[in-house]
This record gives C-alpha cells, structure tokens and sequence, in this order.
C-alpha cells in the first residue's frame, strides 16, 4: 500500500483530480500483478485519513473512484 499512496500522492501533485481508472498503470506502478481492489482502497482511505484527498475510498468500484485533492494535499 505504501507504493500505492506514493504514487497516487504523486499523481494528485502532478495534475490534481483523476479517476483511478484513467491512471490505473501510475496507480499500480511497482505493484502490478501484487496488489488489488482492496489495496487501492485501503490507500485511498489512508491518504483521506492524513488530509491528502477527500475521497473515501468508499462505494463503487475501486477503479472509479474519483481522487480529488483534500486540506493537506
């Protein structure tokens, strides 16, 4: 999940609101066949902890989710 969270940080720093689906490689970069759904959720909701984004990581399908920047981004 750490890999996970850096590289959606990264993503968020780089051009701000993205659905997960559109960068589903940069998401999954250095995991790629490791990590699943419930990995990128669990980052989401990390990231929504510490401030960075104010997506949930709640409902839908994972690769739907719309990661918006939060407080702390």
């Amino acid at each position: 999940m750490r890999t996970i969270r850096a590289n959606i940080r990264r993503i968020l720093q780089k051009q701000g609101t993205f659905v997960i689906y559109d960068h589903q490689a940069e998401v999954m970069e250095g995991v790629l066949g490791e990590a699943r759904e419930r990995h990128i959720r669990a980052a989401v909701r990390e990231l929504h902890q510490a401030g960075v984004t104010s997506c949930t990581g709640i409902g839908g399908k994972a690769r739907q989710l719309r990661i918006t920047p939060g407080p702390a981004a």
